[in-house]
């Protein structure tokens, strides 16, 4: 029911920041991955999985299903926050995840900036070899390019 929905968002938001209860943030992602498949709970979960994207030791976990969301089209976001959720995971070693919003940015930005920023980042995979994408600066050049 929808009382019991948005009870579970205060919930994991209590545990998130020990308000009344033992702060338990992995409690609190588990709260919200349990909304995962559920299409009418993905704002609440994204906004639990945003708060958790603070907290370093379950960050990564917290971004990666961030990603998942934003790729699967559960939740739209501002292209800015979303491009920094993907330097984020870049910079945690999870160049897949971060490849797959870049390469979305590149595609679809309205924002020319980013699309431009995505572009080059997407790029970058075909210089280095990253996310077992053969090297071939040809195609890096011509994503540039276009």
């Amino acid at each position: 029911s929808e009382i019991i929905d948005e009870a579970k968002y205060y919930i994991a938001l209590c545990y998130i920041h020990g308000k009344g209860v033992e702060q338990d943030r992995k409690f609190a992602l588990d709260l919200a991955k349990d909304d995962y498949h559920d299409l009418n709970k993905y704002e609440n979960a994204w906004n639990i999985f945003s708060e958790l994207a603070n907290d370093d030791e379950i960050k990564s976990e917290a971004l990666s299903i961030m990603e998942y969301y934003y790729n699967k089209g559960y939740i739209k976001t501002n292209e800015r926050h979303i491009f920094k959720i993907a330097l984020e995971l870049y910079s945690k070693d999870k160049y897949k995840k971060a490849y797959d919003i870049f390469f979305k940015l590149a595609a679809n930005s309205k924002d020319k900036e980013i699309k431009f920023l995505s572009t080059c980042l997407e790029a970058s995979y075909y210089i280095t070899g990253y996310n077992r994408i053969e090297k071939n600066k040809n195609k890096a050049f011509e994503l540039i390019l276009k």
